[in-house]
């Protein structure tokens, strides 16, 4: 099995058990970093990560790896420092948020762990490239500088672990295909969708069509600055004519299994949540 395993940051009898447990399945080349930078330069060797987890360092090598267009979809383990310590649901999630493929504890089942070893090259985790969201970030605070004069602040992008939409009243959608297929979707409470299509439409009164054309033109113009950001794409990204959904009562669902990606943007006139998810698929 010609395989090539990357160690981070792990303890030597730590790292030597792992070692063995994977010799044991015939897997015998492994690389070391004692840190992420070092990490950084050895990953381009290896098939997947074992990293010491859980501490910022190792969250940033992980949105590193998730935002690299070679690397972005190998596999990262991550295990619990402490001895003692199991993973809670909260730190699991987060791991997850970040991009691990599984989070361990020290006194994890080799049963488990190498199930999980091997299900995550038979079945892998699509991930949608971090990278991909900074043009809709970009576009999405270019929009509202210029054209609402608002100034946001907004969280680093994570990997959405559930697809239950978020609990807004108002969410517009649009479809990307060509090379790449994927959607965005924004989505904001019913007061803020008000207050930012009065403010955009420059009216002080919002009927209920104005509403969501609105908000329909609104994914519009995100969308398509942002396509004009993804330059990886050339012309082969293509985007649909834009759909708002009405409620709060809805899952995401897609038609291909990318992780997809959120973040939440804050303003004067309330928060907007961003889901993206972009597969590459040439």
């Amino acid at each position: 099995m010609k395989r090539t395993v990357l160690f981070v940051n792990n303890e030597e009898f730590f790292k030597e058990s792992l070692v063995s447990l994977l010799r044991e399945r015939g897997i015998e080349h492994f690389l070391y970093a004692s840190y992420p930078k070092k990490a950084q330069l050895l990953i381009s060797q290896a098939d997947c990560v074992i990293a010491e987890e859980p501490e910022e360092t190792s969250f940033e090598l992980l949105r590193w790896i998730r935002s690299h267009n070679r690397h972005f979809q190998k596999p990262v383990f991550l295990f619990v420092s402490s001895s003692n310590a199991s993973p809670s649901p909260e730190l699991e999630k987060r791991a997850k948020e970040h991009g691990a493929d599984a989070l361990f504890s020290r006194s994890f089942s080799k049963k488990r762990f190498l199930t999980k070893f091997e299900e995550c090259f038979q079945r892998p985790q699509l991930r949608t490239n971090m990278s991909y969201m900074e043009p809709f970030v970009q576009a999405f605070q270019n929009m509202c500088k210029n054209m609402l004069d608002l100034e946001l602040r907004w969280d680093p992008p994570l990997y959405s672990v559930s697809e239950k939409g978020y609990d807004s009243q108002l969410t517009g959608v649009i479809s990307f295909s060509g090379r790449v297929q994927g959607s965005l979707w924004i989505s904001m409470e019913e007061e803020t969708a008000y207050r930012t299509i009065s403010s955009l439409m420059g009216v002080e009164e919002v009927s209920e069509e104005i509403l969501v054309d609105g908000i329909g033109e609104l994914t519009n113009i995100v969308a398509g600055n942002a396509k004009n950001g993804l330059r990886t794409f050339g012309g082969a990204l293509r985007i649909s004519i834009p759909n708002v959904i009405r409620g709060s009562s809805y899952h995401i669902c897609r038609a291909h299994s990318h992780l997809a990606l959120y973040t939440t943007f804050y303003c004067s006139l309330g928060a907007y949540h961003l889901n993206v998810s972009l597969s590459d698929t040439s």
